[in-house]
């Protein structure tokens, strides 16, 4: 990628400008333009590489790659990239599916199919052989197990997402995924931060997904002719590279064998995430406490506002006819107890989102519990709330959130441990997307992506106090 001190002499070159009034226009000193032209130092913000753009009358395509140019070189290549995949990631969370009309198998009975070996010589032999065991497994009344060792493929995917969706119970899968850790960590990063996305469809209430991770460079793949295995109770698969070949074997006796070749080789790698789909208010209450449970090294956090409700508040606005409601309200009181212990003791910076603060000051509401299943918080309720928030605010490097990120502002939550990144986005009051990932490169990305965060993302420490002063105020006027 051209540097920008590179760029920005092209630019002057071809449009053959003098410097000297060049640095006039921007305020500048004529030694330092000539600084920042030798690669000497850098623009002191990007409004002033907008006023350069301007004095150049670059077109809209030229300013972006001078803009783009000046971030990179500001915080490195590497990094920048790196917050590209956080971006891209933030942003395709909500969207990652696949296709429902890829295959829908014809069930063959068990009796009826060969009994030994089944050479599949083709994408559309697998698929089908494929299909069909899967299917089969789903729909034992028991639930099914499937395991796999291979790239999670989108028409694989689509196989096991519609199978499960006409099971009657859920069924469990163990997914043993190839990462990479190369020289290039940038380009390791890219291909698997693309493996995390593909399994993403894959969490939802029908299927108990369970993805594992190893390196390529420190664990071998596992010493078959085949380099792809997956199998179910009644068959077994071994996939070729391009999984568009291999050899099915239906054989009750097998299956012992290949089970425990996999479970073993499981003891050797690590959960790439935890995960599940949240529908319920209670789900969403037991994630929030497994994951203050979890993060007792949290160093940052950007998230709806984490407001919390005391056990006598919550007993006071569930619904009469909430189930279990007992259970419930301990969830909450267990809540407050972590939350702050966690926000006053381990927690170092807390971003949280503006406009989700006033949603909740008005409205009592807030967003990731269905409003159908509590009433609304009194104004005094909001501000005692609101107050141990602020109480929050004084003790970590406390901002709010100057713009959008990707819409998700009022249901994003993405806490930072040490070792390990908690990610929640909200689609709806109904429906969430909750993971626990471990995986070092996709932790360090994060704390890549909050150290990035600047100004234009950001409002000062002192102004988001005086805004949450101001939430505060305009609240008790509400009484």
């Amino acid at each position: 990628m051209t540097s920008f001190h590179d760029l920005l002499v092209r630019y002057i070159n071809e449009r053959k400008v003098s410097v000297a009034r060049m640095a006039e226009y921007c305020g500048l000193e004529r030694s330092s333009l000539y600084r920042i032209l030798r690669g000497q130092r850098t623009p002191a913000n990007e409004d002033l590489v907008r006023q350069m753009a301007a004095y150049l009358c670059l077109n809209p395509a030229e300013e972006d790659d001078l803009l783009l140019a000046y971030r990179v070189e500001l915080i490195g290549y590497e990094k920048y990239s790196r917050r590209q995949f956080i971006d891209d990631f933030i942003r395709n969370f909500h969207t990652a599916k696949v296709g429902n009309d890829l295959y829908t198998p014809i069930i063959t009975p068990m009796e009826d199919r060969p009994i030994f070996a089944q050479p599949m010589d083709n994408r559309s032999d697998v698929i089908k052989t494929f299909s069909n065991a899967v299917v089969s497994e789903c729909s034992k009344p028991e639930g099914g197990h499937i395991r796999m060792f291979m790239p999670p493929d989108t028409e694989f995917m689509n196989i096991l997402i519609n199978a499960a969706d006409n099971a009657t119970v859920p069924v469990r899968i163990d997914h043993l995924i190839q990462l990479h850790q190369s020289e290039s960590a940038v380009a390791a990063s890219v291909e698997n931060f693309h493996m995390i996305l593909d399994t993403l469809p894959l969490i939802s209430d029908m299927i108990d997904y369970r993805p594992y991770y190893f390196y390529s460079e420190v664990i071998p793949r596992l010493p078959l002719f085949y380099p792809y295995q997956c199998f179910t109770a009644d068959s077994v698969f071994w996939l070729s590279e391009d999984l568009c070949g291999g050899l099915a074997v239906h054989h009750p006796t097998i299956f012992p064998f290949m089970a425990s070749q996999f479970d073993r080789t499981l003891k050797h790698c690590r959960k790439l995430y935890e995960a599940q789909s949240m529908g319920s208010f209670r789900a969403k209450l037991q994630a929030m406490k497994l994951t203050n449970a979890l993060t007792h090294s949290m160093t940052h956090m950007i998230s709806y506002p984490p407001l919390s409700v005391d056990q006598e508040t919550a007993a006071m606005h569930l619904l009469p006819d909430f189930p279990d409601p007992d259970s419930v309200i301990l969830l909450f009181a267990q809540d407050l107890e972590s939350f702050q212990q966690l926000y006053t003791t381990y927690c170092r910076q807390l971003i949280c989102s503006r406009a989700g603060l006033e949603h909740f000051a008005k409205t009592g509401r807030i967003p990731r519990y269905k409003s159908d299943s509590y009433f609304p918080l009194t104004p005094e309720e909001r501000v005692t709330i609101l107050s141990r928030l602020e109480d929050i605010a004084k003790s970590v490097d406390f901002h709010f959130l100057r713009r959008d990120i990707y819409n998700y502002n009022d249901g994003l939550s993405i806490i930072l441990g040490e070792n390990l990144c908690c990610l929640e986005i909200y689609f709806s009051t109904t429906f969430s997307k909750y993971l626990i990932i471990e995986e070092p490169n996709f932790i360090e990305a994060f704390r890549d992506y909050f150290d990035s965060l600047d100004t234009q993302d950001l409002y000062s420490a002192e102004e988001s106090f005086k805004i949450l002063k101001q939430i505060i105020e305009d609240t008790k006027q509400l009484s």
